[in-house]
């Protein structure tokens, strides 16, 4: 052994009270502590599915100290301490305040405390996050989809529309593009919304996360009713509705189309249509003043 390696197991030996063999070990874990962290890190069990989604729901999905709906779990007293992953050990923080936890800026009472209450408990809605905005934007909804670009002049364009209402369309200002979207469940009750690129999701729903791009939502009993990849430059809805609660009326987008319904009932679908730059909303459905119903499905071909 190195002289100065044998000195400092001596140290350790001296301070811990431990044996020649012990402080040895420690002190080659020490020397090597990159590979030692790894192989504690391998070693960490990961923490189980059901345990992630007690935590979310008593934290209503969201960052315990802010709401923010992009968060870590972390254990409130460390992992390294506890031995495992109890749920009421663990919260919802979101990469600022788990950052500031980690180098000690954020105290460990201060965060059980916003674990007793947090942020989101009683909100209708997540706090806002900014997912941002793109030079180019692309909309998609049942494979249905809508791009644009940034041409010079500052316009408001709706994609989607049901009884004059819109639920999903892209603003453009200052050569950026965001986009905003109401999606809702099949009864018109509103899951998410996307205001000019800020996203907010209800607290109310059963179970809600956000991994990467890819954002999903599920129903008691862990049915999906709503999959989404969202980022600045894509709104992809895979699976989700835009529907009037007030008539059960609007699309449905379920991966392969985007079905219109009437009162809760089909009413003509559409899948693989391409659109860009196009005038007049892309999908509308508009009740007039006595029925029947005018469904406006609009295949339009981009501009020449």
């Amino acid at each position: 052994m190195p002289a100065h390696f044998a000195l400092y197991a001596g140290k350790l030996r001296w301070i811990c009270g431990i044996g020649r063999g012990a402080a040895e070990g420690i002190s080659a874990a020490m020397k090597f502590g990159t590979v030692a962290m790894t192989d504690a890190k391998q070693a960490r069990p990961p923490i189980p599915e059901g345990v992630k989604r007690e935590v979310r729901q008593r934290c209503r999905f969201g960052c315990v100290i802010c709401g923010m709906p992009v968060y870590h779990y972390d254990h409130v007293i460390e992992h390294a301490v506890v031995r495992e992953h109890a749920a009421e050990n663990l919260t919802l923080l979101c990469p600022n305040h788990h950052d500031a936890k980690t180098r000690g800026r954020l105290a460990v009472e201060a965060v059980q405390e916003h674990n007793a209450a947090p942020f989101n408990l009683n909100r209708k809605n997540t706090a806002g996050l900014d997912i941002g905005r793109a030079r180019e934007l692309r909309l998609e909804f049942g494979t249905n989809w809508y791009e644009t670009d940034t041409p010079a002049e500052n316009i408001a364009k709706s994609v989607v529309v049901v009884n004059n209402r819109t639920y999903l369309a892209f603003d453009r200002e200052d050569g950026w593009l965001t986009a905003s979207a109401i999606v809702t469940d099949l009864n018109g009750t509103e899951l998410l919304t996307v205001v000019r690129g800020e996203l907010v999701a209800s607290t109310a729903l059963w179970d809600i996360t956000y991994v990467g791009s890819r954002l999903t939502a599920r129903q008691t009993g862990g049915g999906i009713i709503l999959d989404l990849t969202l980022t600045n430059a894509e709104l992809n809805v895979h699976r989700g509705a835009f529907i009037d609660y007030r008539d059960r009326s609007g699309f449905y987008a379920d991966g392969e189309k985007l079905q219109a319904l009437v009162g809760g009932e089909d009413w003509g679908s559409s899948s693989n249509t391409g659109m860009a730059h196009c005038g007049g909303a892309g999908f509308q459905l508009t009740r007039e003043d006595t029925p029947p119903w005018n469904i406006l499905l609009r295949r339009q071909l981009p501009a020449k």
